[in-house]
């Protein structure tokens, strides 16, 4: 169902929960849901504050989480129907190790990068000869840093700019032209 959003359990070290739920084509993305401090209650007029020296876990203190970033994403984004914000939760996990496998991102939620206007980076062809040229959109006034990278491993930053208020910057690597052939990301300072 497109509407739902199945959710597994990841520790502090960011590895799968012990005893979380995970597919690879079932789950879609992790959340913390380890060693978490809550209220319980025995009874209607009981209530405790965990006590447990290593907090409650599982699934059920995860989906709360993605349940909450989803509330944030509708107020933020308003006009866009839950298909575009669960794509926007899904589109902006961190990828971790531990979940590689284990969910269709393989990542964990980041609430931030969700929120967060999204990185664009595109070439531009130079003419006659001129090397080309990036061109960043991330939303006005934000950091970011346009990294090269030779085999997809190892990243190295060679521009850091604040994007103008039209949300835009253009970058010239006029090394490119003599240098092997590179590969290029961009990321934004949080």
């Amino acid at each position: 169902m497109d509407n739902i959003i199945s959710v597994a359990y990841t520790g502090r070290d960011d590895g799968l929960g012990a005893h979380s739920d995970y597919g690879l084509t079932s789950v879609d993305l992790g959340a913390p849901g380890d060693q978490v401090s809550s209220t319980y209650t025995n009874s209607d007029s009981d209530y405790y504050v965990s006590t447990f020296a290593a907090g409650f876990s599982g699934t059920s203190f995860a989906a709360p989480m993605v349940s909450g970033a989803c509330a944030l994403m509708l107020a933020k984004y308003p006009a866009e129907n839950y298909q575009q914000i669960i794509a926007r939760i899904l589109a902006a996990t961190d990828p971790v190790p531990g979940l590689a496998g284990k969910c269709v991102t393989g990542g964990r939620l980041n609430l931030w990068k969700a929120l967060s206007p999204p990185l664009r980076l595109a070439s531009v062809p130079g003419t006659n000869g001129a090397p080309f040229q990036l061109h960043l959109s991330a939303g006005a006034n934000r950091t970011c840093v346009i990294q090269s990278s030779a085999d997809l491993v190892t990243w190295t930053p060679i521009f850091t700019n604040l994007t103008g208020t039209n949300g835009t910057f253009d970058f010239l690597d006029s090394d490119s032209t003599n240098a092997a052939q590179r590969f290029y990301r961009a990321t934004a300072a949080p």
